[in-house]
């Protein structure tokens, strides 16, 4: 599986990295990021670990 961001969440995703850039500085920035990286990750390489959101099943 590949996870395909939307324009919107990598949006969403910088906007919450500036945030924690701004209130906790720079190293829980990249520790975020990098968390967040290592779970697209994971949910390629594992599709069925995580949970269905109930709005999106008819999604695809």
């Amino acid at each position: 599986m590949i996870v395909i961001w939307s324009e919107n969440a990598e949006n969403t995703l910088k906007k919450t990295a500036e945030y924690i850039l701004e209130k906790f500085g720079e190293k829980n920035k990249i520790f975020f990021i990098q968390e967040v990286y290592k779970t697209a990750k994971l949910l390629e390489t594992n599709p069925h670990l995580g949970q269905v959101e109930p709005l999106l099943v008819d999604f695809f």
